[in-house]
């Protein structure tokens, strides 16, 4: 048995790379004598390839980095495979990087340590910019979706799994949801290009009440 720890990068923002939409799934892939340099290298580009298929038609090209790793390995712990897509990086311009909804799931019982969340750009899916109060019925599905392609990953003995470093136990996922409420990652935001400031002055508001002949009164609070 090894545990994937998997990191899925949609490169998004070439000039903060740090701002990038990144989700951190993790399988279960039961291998007696353990995964090979080639067995890696497949899965990841599997998983990659996989998600570049999942997003809407409108909304590639997306370059998607996927970055796997044993989840149980010592520190240093260094990647067993990188794949990237032959995609340019579009810069999500459309969409506030910040803006997410979320993938819910759950191993048997939505508890913790059984329970895991990844959180998706709608940008990834869509270009519309009409924000609503709630993500429309279509997005959520959409997002939604995203759950076969982890689920399908592999043959059958690789599992979407609920990895507990903790409890170091690995637990198939079994339900999942997308509720159509807003998520934000505070993470995910781009620096601003623009700014208005102000000040208070103080000091010539004073001078000008006192020529005006004295301060404003202080209240003082009655003695208790």
């Amino acid at each position: 048995m090894t545990i994937v720890r998997a990191h899925i990068e949609w490169m998004i923002d070439p000039d903060h790379p740090e701002n990038n939409v990144v989700n951190v799934p993790h399988f279960n892939v039961g291998t007696a004598g353990g995964l090979d340099d080639a067995d890696w290298g497949e899965l990841a580009g599997d998983l990659a390839e996989g998600c570049k298929a999942w997003q809407s038609a409108s909304a590639v090209p997306h370059k998607i980095k996927v970055k796997l790793y044993d989840a149980e390995a010592a520190k240093p712990n260094y990647p067993k495979a990188i794949y990237e897509t032959q995609d340019p990086i579009r810069t999500l311009d459309q969409w506030p990087h910040e803006l997410a909804l979320c993938l819910s799931y759950y191993a048997v019982h939505n508890a913790p340590r059984q329970r895991g969340r990844l959180y998706i750009c709608p940008g990834l899916i869509s270009t519309s910019q009409g924000l609503g109060s709630y993500a429309s019925d279509t997005v959520t599905q959409k997002v939604s979706e995203l759950a076969q392609v982890f689920e399908d990953l592999g043959g059958v003995n690789v599992d979407w799994c609920v990895w507990s470093r903790i409890e170091r136990q690995a637990k198939a996922v079994t339900d999942y949801w997308v509720d159509n409420g807003w998520d934000v990652q505070r993470r995910r935001g781009i620096p601003g290009t623009k700014r208005v400031e102000g000040t208070t002055d103080e000091d010539s508001r004073s001078r000008a009440l006192a020529e005006a002949g004295g301060l404003w009164p202080v209240r003082r609070r009655p003695a208790a």
